[in-house]
């Protein structure tokens, strides 16, 4: 058990600031903290945009919420630096007119803020940025990610008051990244890339090179902190979704602990002083809590700040979806890497399935999304990216295979998508989010073999969509608003009906939506407790939402085949449950059928048209043994593959050389015919 707080924390922690009601958030995730000059400052997004509160260590007390002046076009969420003789920056991600650039504001002493001219060249840059002290005369340095993944970084020279070019650090990452200074001139930089955490430390004269302080075991972006130059803290949330910490002595890291911290996302943590830090994060119902620690008592017990946080989804959205199919029901997955993954589901009170890699996908941007059967085919959409540009990736599914589409264009603003069959003349809609949170369709017309342009859904806006198909020409269409509110909309017979609510509750995830029929409908959410809830309509009215004992770390995917409801979603353990009922009846099954991709214990198989398109290849020999499955990293020159002994291992190619013959181990001995792909990308 983590021990009782200090005393030190009763007195001096911060209680809550002084703020005003919250309004409806917008789609942030991300909560920043820094020291400042007389204490340290907390940086949030709400419906009212990027907003700060300063804790004061002399008073004891926060300082009333400040917006950040000029925020009208932000497209990220922002980042603080430490201060510098008293003044702290902020940075963020801002888009007009198609131009992309990155915002600077300076939070000075006396709490007045003033916004800079900002920094041009940033249109491929993809998360906000991070800045570090580089040197005693006021020298900084800026890291960004960039489309192509790689990390790269620009210089502030003070003397001529000018920002230098970009250059690559040698790295790539498909996450933010984390920074924290140790000392005036020194601070560590860390990537995430899977699930291995890199770190790159300035040391005041040159950068250390990228090491492995974390190999594996954490899902997302970590979050360090520096007592003092010898002893650091490393934190993020594994696997199963709880937070956890490392530390570093000055010599050696310790391995994962699990924190007894409720945050399911966003974690932020700030040095109070040689001994003791405060660490942040937002729960499922984005609420501010804080934790202390201290080298002598260890950790505190958390408490919540209620800091007026955004109000936004589940932990991990809709990764998990669901159709039938002439094969089977079967799943798509966003794994925990950005790539998807498809299977068929086992047979009832069967355990255990292997995923496939989706040949030819693209970087992704969205979760997937398995659209109910149109006669003997599937179709299955992604958000990806193409040439830095963002579209939308249609695969159909028909036979047991998936075969790729040219694809949708005009997806700039696109956040989120899902799919439905309109009639029985083969037109299909698409719905989605976009950036300002409205709703829109266009129709694929299968006479003119062509999607129309992106029509508004009424005046309306929403986080996330959920769909299902009632008829050849019926459809329900749910969406949850920004405050959790979830409304419905229907299609019966080429006539929409208005928006309307089924419910007054509050959710905090996406909708899933079955229909049995026309009449018996089912609708599911996250509710503010992270339990499952289900409510149903009986073909005149709905029953209230009932508790399932289940609390999943994603919204579930649901439909009906054979007078049978499946539920499918992923638990806290990341394994994915199966449940079913029929219309009268009660849950039954929970059968645990695999881990979400990928992990040492996932079972991975190359796909059938990836197989075939490398059986054509017939130099892929590597040491006298086919390797049936390969991802090429474009930018790096590396493949990676996992074999059937659960190890990872990578190759990169020979310098000077372009052909896969004269790829070699990076490391260790390679036995070809023990191994399977991970990911599969061979042009």
């Amino acid at each position: 058990m983590l021990l009782s707080i200090l005393a030190y924390f009763a007195a001096s922690a911060p209680s809550n600031p002084s703020v005003s009601t919250c309004g409806n958030a917008w789609t942030a995730n991300t909560i920043s903290v820094a020291r400042s000059a007389t204490g340290h400052m907390l940086v949030l997004q709400d419906s009212s945009g990027i907003r700060l509160s300063e804790w004061s260590d002399a008073t004891r007390a926060w300082s009333d919420w400040s917006n950040l002046p000029g925020q009208d076009s932000i497209v990220s969420d922002a980042w603080i630096q430490p201060h510098v003789s008293g003044i702290n920056n902020i940075f963020a991600l801002s888009r007009r007119a198609g131009t992309q650039r990155i915002e600077q504001w300076l939070r000075h002493q006396d709490g007045s803020i003033a916004k800079s001219i900002g920094i041009d060249g940033a249109d491929s840059v993809v998360f906000r940025p991070v800045c570090g002290r580089k040197g005693p005369n006021g020298e900084q340095a800026l890291f960004a990610v960039f489309r192509d993944s790689t990390i790269r970084t620009r210089v502030w020279d003070s003397l001529g008051r000018v920002w230098g070019g970009w250059s690559q650090m040698g790295q790539k990452t498909g996450h933010p990244l984390s920074l924290n200074q140790v000392q005036s001139n020194m601070f560590n930089l860390f990537s995430l890339s899977g699930e291995t955490v890199w770190q790159n430390w300035w040391t005041g004269s040159g950068y250390s090179g990228w090491v492995v302080p974390a190999v594996a075991g954490t899902r997302n972006d970590p979050v360090s902190v520096n007592l003092n130059y010898n002893d650091h803290f490393l934190f993020s949330f594994a696997p199963n979704g709880l937070a956890q910490s490392r530390f570093w002595n000055g010599s050696d890291w310790t391995g994962w602990s699990a924190l007894e911290f409720p945050a399911t996302h966003s974690l932020a943590a700030v040095a109070i002083s040689n001994d003791s830090l405060l660490l942040y994060g937002l729960d499922n119902q984005n609420r501010v809590l804080q934790v202390g620690w201290s080298r002598t008592k260890g950790w505190g017990t958390a408490q919540e700040l209620g800091a007026c946080a955004p109000r936004q989804m589940a932990i991990d959205s809709r990764r998990l979806t669901a159709a039938s199919t002439t094969e089977g029901i079967l799943l798509a997955i966003r794994g925990w890497n950005d790539s998807i993954y498809h299977a068929l589901a086992p047979t009832p009170g069967a355990i255990g399935t292997c995923w496939k890699t989706l040949a030819g996908q693209p970087p992704i941007l969205s979760n997937p999304w398995l659209q109910a059967p149109v006669g003997d085919l599937n179709n299955l959409m992604v958000l990806g990216e193409a040439a830095g540009v963002p579209r939308t990736f249609q695969w159909i599914f028909q036979h047991g295979t998936f075969q790729p589409t040219n694809g949708i264009g005009e997806s700039d603003s696109v956040v989120s998508l899902s799919s439905a069959r309109l009639d029985s003349n083969g037109n299909q809609a698409l719905f989605a989010v976009f950036q300002d949170n409205s709703i829109r369709m266009r129709i694929w017309d299968s006479l003119a073999f062509t999607w129309g342009g992106w029509l508004p859904l009424g005046n309306h806006t929403s986080r996330s969509l959920g769909v299902a198909q009632t008829a050849s020409s019926q459809l329900n269409l749910y969406s949850t608003a920004a405050n959790g509110d979830i409304d419905q909309i229907w299609r019966h017979d080429a006539s929409w009906s208005n928006w309307v609510k089924p419910s007054t509750d509050s959710i905090i995830s996406g909708p899933t939506s079955a229909n049995f029929d026309s009449l018996n409908h089912v609708l599911f959410g996250i509710g503010p407790d992270s339990s499952l809830l289900e409510r149903r309509w009986n073909g005149s009215s709905w029953t209230g939402w009932s508790k399932l004992p289940w609390s999943p770390l994603s919204e579930p995917a649901a439909l009906v085949e054979s007078d049978t409801l499946h539920l499918f979603f992923i638990d806290r353990d990341s394994t994915i449950v199966h449940l079913r009922r029929t219309l009268s009846g009660d849950w039954s099954g929970a059968d645990r059928i695999a881990d979400v991709p990928p992990t040492s214990s996932t079972c991975i198989e190359p796909d059938q048209a990836q197989a075939a398109s490398i059986e054509r290849r017939a130099p892929l020999l590597l040491r006298g043994g086919l390797i049936a499955d390969l991802r090429f990293e474009a930018y790096s020159g590396s493949v990676e593959c996992v074999g059937l002994d659960g190890r990872s291992r990578s190759f990169h190619k020979a310098a000077g050389q372009a052909r896969l013959p004269a790829w070699a181990p990076r490391t260790g001995y390679l036995r070809t015919r023990a191994f399977m792909s991970k990911y599969t990308i061979l042009d």
